[in-house]
């Protein structure tokens, strides 16, 4: 293909283009799902429980940790955003995600760089940060005059794939830094966000038994409330607001996705780029989702571990030779000890716990079924196509499962063929058809 020359005047040209394609948009940053609007959509209920939390420190009671929890998408980062915002009259906050710390020191360390100090070396040990963390909080609490400070720990869940680290630790002594402060009147609470409850999570009972049972539940928005979302942040994002069948397929893909509010934004925001300035249709809905899905699953495969890459191809592979549309967890855990060796493979549970993350991921979905005496399992289908999600992964791995796959298929229909011949042949070449 012959490239363009890149000239003064071709970059004239482009910007035109862009320009073009942004003429539909008024305000482009209430498409951008990270955006913290004035005003949220339903989640009342939830933001009233946060509150009544917060609002108990006035009547001598304030709980030592608070777990938020909930498939991505379904408010919580923006929620607890907007009651913290809006509540500066009582507290002081910290909101910290700690999504790319890789160690439970890490993280320590992402806390006290967002509190305003410099970061410390691992040499000076965990207790040391936390004890800064401490100093912070205090210096932070006296200057402005208030006795609360909440901090906030988005992405939580990342410090237990530290194994090195001891997540139970890190949270016994933010514990103990609260039980300190309160000493001097000054009361912390840390709020953790996570997919799933901190209870479920693997923590030793004196630190499970120390934080409470304080727990908001989002669960994922329904299809109504994401059109609702959408209908508000298309008024303000876009010169003439898209018809209503626009959004509400886009709410309908969004509902059909476990209610992600953030990918319904994105996929409005992806629509109206790929109609290059002309009225959003339905079709650019659909070609903007193909898109979507696409960008999504690299950013899943390429932000994942080895071992959890080879979780995905278990279940691609289980799923290609089975004759359903899902596999249970036995089922690929088998197929994952094969691909990385027996010495080399997790413990069963935690592939559990990788599946499950998988789910939270939007890669897969899930169910429990019932097995008669065996008990209970659960099978995992995924919720992409499994030629994209296996090309996607390894190209050349799956091309040649594929071709496998064709070649198994040709042999077993030639012996089927041939097992309907066998009468048609002499007895002397029976022997042929021995073990077909």
């Amino acid at each position: 293909m012959l490239q363009v020359e890149l000239t003064k005047d071709e970059i004239k040209s482009i910007r035109k283009e862009i320009k073009k394609k942004n003429s539909i948009f008024k305000d482009k940053r209430y498409l951008d799902s990270l955006f913290l609007p004035s005003n949220i959509i339903g989640r009342r209920k939830q933001a009233k429980k946060i509150l009544e939390y917060f609002e108990s420190l006035q009547h001598g009671l304030l709980v030592p940790v608070i777990s938020i929890f909930g498939r991505s998408g379904s408010g919580k980062s923006t929620v607890v955003k907007f009651v913290c915002k809006n509540t500066d009259d009582l507290i002081s906050y910290a909101f910290v995600n700690i999504r790319k710390a890789k160690t439970v020191f890490g993280c320590a360390n992402m806390i006290l760089a967002e509190l305003g100090a410099e970061p410390l070396k691992s040499f000076n040990g965990l207790t040391r940060v936390i004890e800064s963390i401490g100093k912070r909080i205090e210096d932070f609490l006296l200057s402005n005059n208030k006795r609360f400070f909440v901090l906030v720990l988005d992405e939580y869940d990342v410090i237990f794939y530290d194994k090195r680290g001891n997540p139970s630790d890190f949270m016994y002594k933010l514990l103990t830094l609260e039980e300190n402060l309160r000493e001097k009147n000054l009361w912390l609470c840390v709020v953790t966000i996570s997919n799933n409850a901190l209870v479920d999570y693997n923590l030793d009972d004196r630190v499970k038994s120390r934080m409470g049972s304080s727990e908001v539940f989002f669960d994922p928005y329904s299809e109504a409330d994401v059109l609702s979302i959408l209908k508000d942040r298309a008024r303000k994002s876009f010169v003439s607001i898209p018809k209503k069948q626009v959004l509400s397929l886009c709410a309908k893909i969004s509902a059909d996705n476990h209610g992600d509010a953030r990918r319904a934004i994105d996929l409005l925001r992806i629509a109206a780029e790929s109609s290059n300035g002309r009225e959003i249709t339905t079709s650019d809905v659909k070609t903007a989702y193909d898109i979507f899905q696409k960008d999504r699953l690299k950013s899943i495969v390429t932000e994942v571990s080895h071992h959890q890459r080879s979780v995905i191809g278990a279940v691609c592979f289980n799923l290609l030779y089975s004759n359903s549309n899902s596999t249970t967890t036995s089922e690929t855990y088998e197929r994952y000890c094969k691909m990385v060796g027996k010495e080399k493979s997790l413990s069963y549970r935690r592939i559990v716990d990788l599946l499950v993350e998988l789910v939270n991921a939007g890669l897969l979905s899930s169910r429990t079924i019932s097995r008669g005496r065996k008990g209970y399992g659960t099978e995992y289908t995924l919720l992409m196509p499994l030629d994209l999600v296996g090309m996607t992964l390894d190209e050349k791995w799956w091309e040649s499962q594929l071709d496998h796959k064709k070649t198994e298929d040709l042999l077993d229909g030639l012996q089927k063929n041939m097992r309907t011949r066998k009468k048609f042949f002499p007895s002397r070449y029976q022997n042929l058809f021995k073990g077909m």
